[in-house]
This record gives structure tokens, sequence and C-alpha cells, in this order.
């Protein structure tokens, strides 16, 4: 998150900040969120599965969490699932996220 706060031009102090008040913050919404397009919630879900993953383990509120995010967003549930197997049986993956392994695309 640190990575991505500074990619996007966000101070240090503000990202660190945020990280650790984001529990506590009530304008954080926990509902899965609703995207304009099924490209970007398909971005979103396999960026999501990456990170959930990134501990080498899918949790089972994050892997919920998500399968939420995709039923909400009209994407096929199969699909998902093929994903999530997809995110499990990688061999390579990073042990530390980079905003360029992401598929969104931040400007």
């Amino acid at each position: 998150m640190k990575r991505i706060g500074k990619t996007l031009g966000f101070e240090r102090e503000f990202c660190d900040n945020a990280i650790h008040e984001i529990l506590e913050n009530k304008y954080i919404v926990d509902a899965p969120p609703e995207f304009s397009t099924k490209e970007l919630a398909i971005k979103f879900i396999k960026d999501g599965l990456a990170i959930a993953f990134s501990d080498n383990e899918v949790h089972p509120s994050e892997g919920e969490w998500l399968r939420s995010a995709a039923d909400k967003n009209g994407l096929d549930l199969t699909w998902f699932r093929s994903e999530s197997v997809n995110a499990t049986n990688r061999k390579q993956l990073p042990s530390h996220m980079e905003v360029d392994d992401l598929t969104v695309e931040y400007s």
C-alpha cells in the first residue's frame, strides 16, 4: 500500500497514518465495491486474489469478500473459482507485490 501511495504521489506520513487508522475510519465501507464495467471488476478481483495470496494463503474471509465482489459485479462464479484455483497454483508468486505486478492501471 505504501508503494501504491508513493506512485500516486501521497506523502509517506499520510500513507502510514492511513494504514494505521483504517479500521477506525467511519467512512471506510467494508462492502465489496460495484464497478462501472465488468472489465474493471475482473482486474480488481485478479489483483485482490494476488494480494490475498501474497502470504501463500487466501484466508476464508478474504476469499469470501472477493467472491462477494465478483457476485455483486455480475461475474460468473465459475470464473471466480477458476481464478482462485489459478492464484493458488501459481508457482512463482511475488514475495512483495509491486504496482507493476497489478492489472489495474494507475496514472
